[in-house]
């Protein structure tokens, strides 16, 4: 029988192979990964949406249950709404009327001087936009909605009568009149406090000056009735009103802008030099702006007339 050799670097090389698998497959304190087993999945559950969800009943409708006009209708019910719309719409008119007048009554292009040690008094000497810009001189109480308004001349005559009376305030008793303004009737009243009743319909409550104030505003004559000239000194230099109104007016209708604001801005820059006058009456008069530019725009819009710039 004849024997085969073997040779001995090929038993090496088995003998390499087998230790090598065992370092794989045989480590120490670690599961084999041939042995794992994974779970098994989830079952799937399906739902019978009939069974889940019953269906809706068929709706029956009989005569009984239609609802016409006559049984909902509310005579008593709808006479009340229709007055609370009107109250609402009148009380809204009414507000709106009241921020015009007050408006009005405003001044623009205004020095303003603190009259008393507390705060509580000013003096403000500017014009007033609406009475074609007539220099005013106001002395209020802005806590208490209280003021007296002058012109020229009637300030004029308030520091002339005011003079006249200055050495006597003093002495005066209490209830009696000290004189007899243009606009407004002086009356002393307790500890040396006089009052000043309009004598027209005012948007003001009267006011109520001391002596000592109106020494104050006696010794500022000189200067305040220089201020007043000096604005009606500089009307030309103010800007016509219904002019920019109306630009306004067919700057809106031509573009129809949604920000009026800004559409008031735009004009003021672009056609008056960024006048600071009418920046203020923006400012400061808002609701009469809309309210005549609105009015304009109506007028332009039934008539189809535009001589009117």
């Amino acid at each position: 029988m004849t024997s085969k050799r073997v040779s001995p670097q090929r038993v090496r090389s088995s003998s390499k192979r087998s230790k090598t698998s065992d370092v794989l497959y045989e480590t120490p304190g670690e599961p084999s990964p041939m042995s794992q087993v994974l779970p098994p999945p989830p079952p799937v559950v399906v739902f019978d949406m009939d069974s889940v969800i019953p269906p809706s009943p068929e709706p029956v409708y009989t005569k009984e249950d239609s609802i016409t006009p006559d049984d909902w209708y509310d005579k008593a019910i709808n006479q009340t709404l229709v007055d609370v719309a009107e109250k609402v719409e009148k009380n809204e008119t009414e507000r709106m009327e009241r921020q015009m007048t007050n408006e009005r009554y405003r001044l623009i292009h205004e020095t303003v001087y603190p009259i008393t040690k507390s705060g509580s008094k000013f003096l403000s000497v500017g014009v007033k936009p609406f009475a074609d810009y007539a220099p005013t001189l106001k002395i209020y109480n802005p806590e208490y909605t209280a003021a007296i308004c002058f012109t020229v001349e009637t300030f004029e005559d308030f520091l002339n009568q005011m003079e006249k009376k200055r050495n006597e305030m003093i002495s005066i008793p209490e209830g009696q009149i000290l004189c007899m303004l243009s606009d407004y009737v002086v009356v002393m009243c307790k500890r040396q406090i006089l009052q000043f009743l309009p004598c027209s319909t005012t948007v003001y409550k009267s006011l109520f000056l001391s002596c000592d104030t109106v020494n104050v505003v006696l010794n500022m004559g000189e200067h305040l009735m220089s201020l007043l000239h000096s604005r009606r000194l500089q009307y030309k230099f103010y800007p016509c009103y219904q002019k920019f109104i109306n630009q306004v007016a067919l700057e809106v209708m031509e573009k129809c802008s949604e920000d009026f604001n800004q559409k008031l801005f735009d004009v003021i820059k672009n056609s008056y030099d960024e006048n600071g006058t009418l920046y203020e009456i923006v400012l400061k008069l808002p609701v009469n702006i809309k309210h005549d530019v609105d009015a304009r725009i109506k007028y332009y819009r039934e008539h189809n007339d535009y001589d009117c710039l």
